[in-house]
């Protein structure tokens, strides 16, 4: 089902990052407490600062370390607000990033770095530290660029780079074609090497091009992100993506739930791209401060419950209990919150009940590394989520051999469907197949055209 035509809106990111940083230029883009322990004072890039850092970066890996289109650059940092500041700076002019899991031990980060033959390595400070314990970084890449501070003297710092040539225009402006390399993304393997996701500009500038809407984004957003960036369920969806509408995103220091919640709270955050675990955990936190209240307040919250579970079972919907539980949500610090995008694993139906009774809208979706992610996303004004929601624009999800409850492999095709695995044809071709991603994963789709995910088959 699906694949109707959608307008890719552009060729490669080089136009993505020229489009935003001009359209909205001056306005909040990037930004992070300055720590953990100091949540009032930001630093903040610009729409501005992104064309600006991007242009120079591009400047530097190009015209003075000489590297050449398609050359792999890493990129091994923590969420940061800078991370999106390199990352686009390397496919700017043509280079291909390899975002890396910094949850990953030195030695499987080493064997990333050798398999991609990643050239320049843009790292942190922190994780500097933490490889510098096992092995010396300069002696599996040519250059290494320090995301914050410089570590030691042999390399050089981002903010240096943007000092010495932020201005200076680009003599070899390399042609990007739509099927040239975005990026490398290595899954999570569970024995040796993780496989190398080889992701197009067409892949990920399709995404940018249809997400934004289904998540009804405006400039007026603002997102917080806590998921880890080097996956692209939140750099494609949760940064990329989100751009595109001009919102401000805000970084957070820690999976601290105090933190957390403090972030969202002192900076009206209104959208969240989140897992099943993280609403589980809110789910719980919630009704345990309802049970340690006292008694008069506890059963007047229980009776609230109760009059809005009657309102949602007679209209249908959440809008009457979405009012009656206000004072709930409100002080649960999450009253900004208009939306919970929910992705990465199912969702729990207690957990999606919870929350839609509370008035929190939830969306869910499917989809794997190799479709950029994103493959289905439930319908802001219909959404089902015991499904998984609908094909996006331009993606089609069929059941291969389905048996007689319908039930099936899914398999999809689009835009969104990689390029194969870096280095590993036989992978390749056990996957693709006429078009089609073999996803591995057990489901069926419903009348309306919503599918579920039953199982997996390997």
């Amino acid at each position: 089902m699906g694949q109707e035509g959608v307008e890719v809106l552009f060729a490669n990111a080089r136009e993505y990052v020229d489009y935003i940083s001009e359209k909205y230029r001056g306005r909040k883009a990037l930004g992070m407490p300055v720590s953990e322990d100091n949540l009032d004072e930001y630093i903040w890039y610009t729409y501005d600062d992104i064309g600006r850092y991007a242009k120079a970066v591009a400047y530097y890996l190009t015209e003075v370390l000489k590297l050449s289109k398609g050359d792999r650059v890493a990129l091994i940092s923590e969420n940061r607000a800078e991370w999106g500041l390199c990352a686009l700076g390397v496919v700017y002019n043509g280079f291909a990033l390899v975002p890396i899991d910094v949850r990953m031990s030195p030695n499987e980060i080493r064997m990333i770095l050798e398999h991609s033959e990643s050239k320049v390595a843009f790292v942190s400070s922190a994780q500097m530290k933490v490889l510098s314990e096992e092995f010396d970084l300069f002696s599996v890449v040519e250059h290494v660029i320090y995301v914050d501070k410089a570590f030691d003297n042999r390399g050089i710092t981002l903010e240096r780079i943007v000092e010495m040539y932020s201005g200076k225009e680009l003599k070899n402006v390399n042609e990007i074609d739509p099927d040239d390399l975005f990026e490398i993304v290595y899954t999570s393997g569970t024995t040796g090497l993780s496989k190398g996701v080889m992701l197009t500009h067409r892949n990920i500038m399709f995404e940018v091009s249809v997400l934004p809407d289904l998540a009804d984004l405006t400039q007026d957003d603002r997102l917080l992100s806590i998921l880890p960036l080097n996956h692209t369920y939140e750099s494609t969806a949760g940064l990329y993506a989100m751009l595109l509408k001009g919102p401000s995103i805000l970084y957070s220091p820690t999976l601290s739930p105090k933190v957390v919640l403090e972030l969202i709270s002192r900076n009206k955050i209104t959208k969240m791209f989140v897992v099943p675990l993280f609403l589980e955990k809110l789910t719980d936190a919630i009704i345990r401060k309802i049970d340690r209240s006292s008694f008069i307040l506890k059963f007047f919250v229980k009776f609230l419950f109760s009059l809005a579970k009657l309102s949602k079972f007679l209209t249908g919907s959440n809008v009457i209990s979405k009012h009656i539980l206000a004072l709930v949500r409100n002080k649960s610090g999450l009253g900004s919150i208009n939306l919970f995008v929910s992705g990465a694993a199912p969702l729990p139906a207690r957990v999606a009940n919870f929350m839609e009774l509370l008035g929190f809208n939830i969306l869910q979706g499917y989809g794997l590394t190799e479709t950029s992610p994103v493959a289905t996303f439930n319908p802001p004004n219909n959404p089902k989520n015991a499904s998984v929601g609908k094909p996006i624009p331009g993606v089609e999800v069929k059941i291969h051999e389905p048996n007689e409850e319908g039930i099936g492999e899914i398999w999809i095709k689009g835009p969104n469907v990689m390029k194969g695995y870096y280095k590993n044809p036989e992978a390749t071709s056990e996957v693709l197949v006429d078009g089609y991603l073999r996803t591995g994963d057990l489901g069926y789709i419903d009348d309306e055209g919503y599918v579920y995910i039953t199982g997996r088959i390997k």
